[in-house]
């Protein structure tokens, strides 16, 4: 599956829908948080995202890399 870009400016977005989504998000990850294991989750997920955008410094272009993201894709 393709993944497409959205392209839109901030500023697009009313205020109120920008505090919805804020507020909503805020609330989504304090459920997450309060689950057991909701922490390492949110962990993990970080990690494959900043790795998967190669934005990951404590870890070297190599082997650790890729080990890295298999592990978290099982």
């Amino acid at each position: 599956m393709e993944k497409e870009k959205l392209d839109f400016q901030l500023s697009d977005i009313p205020d109120y829908v920008r505090v919805n989504l804020a507020i909503a998000s805020l609330d989504l990850v304090q459920q997450i948080l309060r689950q057991p294991g909701g922490r390492e989750m949110l962990d993990k997920e970080t990690r494959r995202r900043k790795l998967e955008k190669g934005k990951d410094k404590k870890f070297d272009r190599t082997f650790a890399e890729t080990s890295e993201m298999e592990a978290i894709q099982r």
